[in-house]
């Protein structure tokens, strides 16, 4: 069992450092950021065009800046709604968080 455990850790850090250098990657391409909050720094692809917003049953598209990064970094950093970041000199808010269960995580902000 615990030979179980060791390869799952394993892949799953292996997997963390894939998504990091994906990050980079699409960073030196442009939208790549480095994020500071008060609790450390990570890196990101920075995203000022459409996000999505639900009305109800509705789901509208809006404008909003929106952060793409390792679920991993949210966790390290206990980043939650409200908590303040900044991104290009610009200090933002994380309005929600979404997961998306490979390892990525959007926050939506707000100014």
């Amino acid at each position: 069992m615990r030979m179980a455990n060791d390869q799952e850790s394993a892949q799953a850090a292996a997997m963390d450092c894939l998504l990091l250098r994906m990050i980079r990657a699409c960073g030196k391409a442009g939208g790549g950021v480095t994020v500071t909050t008060s609790q450390g720094a990570f890196s990101a692809i920075f995203d000022n065009e459409y996000v999505p917003q639900t009305l109800g049953a509705l789901e509208v598209e809006s404008r909003g800046p929106a952060l793409t990064c390792r679920t991993s970094d949210v966790e390290r950093l206990g980043l939650q709604k409200d908590a303040e970041l900044t991104v290009r000199g610009e200090t933002y808010r994380v309005r929600k968080h979404e997961p998306d269960g490979t390892g990525l995580s959007v926050l939506l902000l707000r100014r």
